[in-house]
């Protein structure tokens, strides 16, 4: 599991989630539980390999702002050295309120088969609110009072991302998806340069999340042991040196 960059990642996460969903305007409404993911790619995604956890057709057309999309399938490895991606869902006593923000770095390409040709790192902050639970899924967002929205940057190039209908379903979160056992997150999208012209999911671009979930610690609680860890090693270095 890749930690290294768990903790700044995810303080970008948390602030999109608070600005979104914590300020409430319900009174009443309160946070029951936060739970936190790092994500990895699906071994079940149409075009792998290279396995991806994202997928964003023709997405590489937009890049130098010079449009439109290309026909290029392009995918993500969140598992890739290069990629750190993050999940948190905040559970709101009022649903509406409650938040899945996905933030981080995502590397990826054109696919080329098993491998890519051209290739780019992307920064990515997408947030879902309006959750849902249910028997059959941990999480899903579904119409007609959806929200999901959020950018993916690449060389300075912002392009806005929103989730699109399917069906009047939105994005789940649930286990057994695709032969994988554990907890994988899905869901469809549309991209654009200028939140006018939409590409993706529509008009035979591909463009959707196919990740896993694997639950980590609370960050504060693991970020106060790293911080006694560090005070002890400090205080030993001390004693050493007298």
């Amino acid at each position: 599991m890749k930690t290294s960059n768990f903790f700044p990642a995810l303080a970008v996460g948390l602030t999109s989630a608070v600005t979104v969903g914590l300020a409430a305007p319900n009174a009443q409404a309160a946070t029951i539980e936060t739970h936190y993911y790092e994500l990895g790619s699906h071994p079940d995604g149409l075009e792998a390999t290279p396995a991806y956890g994202k997928r964003q057709d023709g997405i590489n057309g937009l890049f130098d702002d010079s449009g439109p999309a290309t026909e290029d399938e392009v995918t993500f490895d969140f598992d890739d050295p290069a990629s750190d991606m993050n999940m948190t869902y905040v559970v709101d006593s009022d649903p509406t309120e409650s938040v899945i923000n996905i933030t981080g770095t995502a590397f990826g390409g054109v696919d080329m088969g098993a491998t890519y040709g051209e290739t780019f790192s992307a920064v990515i902050d997408f947030t879902y609110k309006q959750i849902d639970t249910d028997e059959k899924y941990f999480a899903e967002v579904n119409g007609p009072d959806y929200f999901g929205e959020g950018t993916l940057m690449v060389d300075g190039q912002t392009i806005y991302l929103r989730a699109k209908d399917a069906g009047g379903n939105f994005f789940n979160l649930g286990t057994d998806f695709r032969g994988e056992p554990g907890l994988s997150g899905w869901g469809w999208l549309q991209y654009s340069l200028d939140e006018e012209n939409w590409y993706g999911s529509a008009d035979g671009r591909t463009a959707d999340w196919l990740f896993t979930a694997e639950k980590v610690p609370e960050p504060t609680m693991t970020l106060g042991l790293l911080a006694v860890g560090g005070l002890l090693v400090s205080r030993r270095k001390r004693q050493s040196e007298v």
